[in-house]
Order: C-alpha cells, then structure tokens, then sequence
C-alpha cells in the first residue's frame, strides 16, 4: 500500500514505458479527439528498409498528465502483429540522350537480422517495377494541363559488377536497381499519332507491384489451353488485378542537349 499525501511531487516513474500516440487532425483547429497516428520505431525514417516488414505492436490506455503510479500509469495491453507502415519513397530516375529516356529506380527490399534477404539465386527481386511515360498538354480552353499516357514498359534489373566471391549478391548498393529505355524514335511516333509536337513536354513515374499469380475476376474469359500466354500487362488490361506497392512521383524528362 502506498500513502499519497497532498502537495505530494507527481510520480513520473514508468512515464517512458510506452511511446505516446500523435493526435490526428481533423481540421485546422486541432485533433479530433477520436483518430490518432501511429509514430515510427525510434531510430528509423520515412526511407528506412525496415518499413517493408510486418511490425508487433503493444497498445495501452494511460495517464500522462494526471497523477499516476508507475504500477497504475497504463492499463491492459492490447497486442496486435502483422502491423504495416507506408512503404518507404520510391524515387524515379531519369536521364536522355539522342538515343532516348532512361530511367531507373530501387526495387524494395526485405531485410533479415538487418541484412538484405534478397538473392539472385533465388530470383529475386520479386516485385516487378513498371515505367510510364507521359506527355503534357494544354486544354482546349486553356484552364488546365493533363498528363497523356504514351507508352509503359517493364524494367530489367540492373545487374551491378559482382564483388569477389559473391555468388548471390545482387550488388553493393543498398537496393538493386530496374531500368529501361523509351526509344527516342518511338516516342516520336506515338506523339505524331496523337497530332501532338515532337518536342512535347515529357515525364516518367514508376510503379512498383507486388508478386504473384494475377486473380482474375468471373467475367474476365481464361486463356484458351491451344492458345499462347499473353504478356502479363497489370497497368494496362489487367488493371486492379494486382497490388500496387508504391508509386514514385512524376518527375520531368530533361531536354536534349
């Protein structure tokens, strides 16, 4: 039993225990009260490989500003696994020359002890990273800009200088790397075919899904058993039949110099 007098210093032991959640804003004149935001793990970023994991989590109701004990602070907990945060950024890219666009990105990559768990002997990586290629134009009217679709193409990975002895390794850098390259001269033609300048704005994005076979719904007809496989296209025609994992932002193709 412990006696409390009055005018007694608060009790701040056991304070630390448990990482305050942040409140959500609901609007400009401060939190909901309701929706809270989970912070990050101490010690990682936006940008941390850790992020690509599945996280246990161990959720309390506390007292931080009242008085409390260190023993009646926080109350029973509630466990949760299989927690996921945002995927870390995925950055595009890109360079030109006459010969045409080329851009690269970061495959993800899952870590094991702190170590990459990724192998080519196992061909890794998994994922698949998709570049599109845009072009800006104006409206009839003038009110605003749109971004057309000309042209998207799966990316090959880019296999760095192997080190010495490393059978698997797929390089030194941090992630493997996808690339490819929009032929100059078929970017002409698909802007000509769209009664649009040759020396239209241009941009690029990639997009990065997820593994796995595509599930396809009822009323989409199978393959015929005679019949040859068609390419896997999952941001075209097959659309929403695959997870997304990220998308990088859209970012401006340099001119020619």
């Amino acid at each position: 039993m412990r006696v409390v007098f009055a005018g007694e210093d608060a009790d701040d032991s056991g304070l630390d225990a448990m990482t305050k959640l942040t409140p959500a804003s609901a609007t400009s004149s401060g939190a909901d009260g309701v929706h809270f935001l989970l912070p990050l793990p101490p010690g990682l970023t936006e940008d941390s490989l850790e992020l690509f994991g599945f996280w246990t989590y161990e959720f309390r109701v506390g007292h931080a500003q009242k008085w409390s004990t260190a023993q009646g602070r926080f109350g029973r907990p509630l466990r949760l696994a299989g927690i996921q945060h945002p995927s870390p950024r995925l950055t595009c890219t890109v360079w030109r020359n006459k010969v045409g666009v080329t851009v690269s990105a970061p495959y993800a990559v899952t870590l094991l002890d702190g170590q990459s768990a990724l192998s080519a002997a196992f061909a890794d990586p998994l994922t698949a990273l998709w570049f599109m290629l845009y072009t800006q134009v104006t409206q009839t009217d003038g009110a605003s800009h749109r971004n057309v679709l000309l042209d998207r193409q799966l990316a090959h990975v880019l296999m760095p200088p192997q080190p010495a002895g490393a059978i698997s390794s797929l390089g030194l850098n941090r992630e493997p790397r996808g690339t490819t390259t929009f032929d100059q001269k078929t970017i002409e033609s698909l802007l000509s075919l769209l009664g649009l300048p040759t020396t239209s704005p241009l941009s690029v994005l990639a997009v990065e899904v997820l593994p796995g076979p595509i599930h396809r719904p009822a009323d989409v007809p199978r393959v015929a058993p005679n019949v040859p496989a068609v390419t896997e296209d999952p941001l075209g025609r097959q659309l929403g039949l695959r997870r997304i994992l990220r998308t990088s932002p859209l970012v401006a193709v340099p001119a020619i110099c």
